[in-house]
């Protein structure tokens, strides 16, 4: 899971990279560009389902320059629905239902905030909770006394997306 996920966000990021510049001054451009190249990589079911929730955000994102807190929060839930819409059984307990929870958490926050970064902090916190109740939705996981892998790799994502709006070195 964890690879199959890393070479599906590292083909996001690729595409930007060998982007034009002025192709990646705005976050449609970014997302439209880092979304193809998640699609293009995505591998196996995590891939697939991480490269749909992209496309999610991405299909929000559509004429905006910038992300409010309002447009995160709403490509969140778009994010979200579009990756359910990829699998044809959904399951929870997965990485889904953390996608899932997360986009409720932060449609029920979102205008308690005015800062951006104190906002995505609680996202991530909702994120590591809804992770850890995993285990109580898919008897599987608990009897291996473990977390769904997906959702542990969309945490690790959105955390190190935290540690680059603080300005930390991931």
């Amino acid at each position: 899971t964890g690879t199959n996920m890393s070479l599906t966000w590292e083909g996001g990021l690729r595409a930007i990279a060998s982007a034009d510049a002025n192709l990646t001054d705005d976050v449609d451009n970014c997302l439209q560009l880092f979304s193809r190249g998640a699609l293009l990589n995505a591998r196996g079911n995590s891939g697939v389902i991480l490269s749909q929730f992209v496309k999610g955000l991405a299909d929000f994102a559509k004429g905006l320059s910038v992300f409010s807190i309002d447009d995160f929060t709403a490509a969140l839930a778009s994010g979200s629905a579009k990756a359910y819409g990829s699998v044809i059984k959904p399951t929870e307990g997965t990485m889904l239902t953390v996608m899932r929870q997360t986009a409720e958490y932060a449609k029920k926050i979102h205008n308690d905030h005015h800062h951006f970064t104190q906002f995505f902090t609680e996202i991530v916190a909702a994120m590591k909770s809804s992770l850890e109740r995993t285990p109580e939705l898919l008897p599987v996981l608990k009897e291996a006394g473990v977390v769904d892998s997906g959702g542990a790799g969309l945490l690790c994502i959105f955390e190190g997306m935290l540690c680059a709006l603080n300005g930390e070195k991931i």
